[in-house]
């Protein structure tokens, strides 16, 4: 198994770790029902995506009612 030939220090590895960045997460409104999502992905609120429902959240629900009582 290969091993390093000498330790790297600890400017080597702030040299490597200098990309690392926190990155707030980028938001975007519905814009049918105005909620605050992120984007690219279904509306958690109303289930549109791109002018069209994906999900009807009616539906899902009655169905997770249904399930919750058995």
């Amino acid at each position: 198994m290969p091993v390093p030939k000498k330790r790297q220090g600890h400017s080597d590895q702030g040299h490597r770790r200098a990309c690392w960045k926190a990155v707030i997460p980028e938001i975007s409104k519905c814009p049918n029902c105005g909620a605050v999502r992120h984007p690219h992905t279904m509306c958690g609120a109303c289930g549109f995506y791109r002018d069209r429902i994906v999900r009807d959240l009616a539906v899902a629900e009655e169905t997770f009612e249904l399930d919750d009582n058995e």
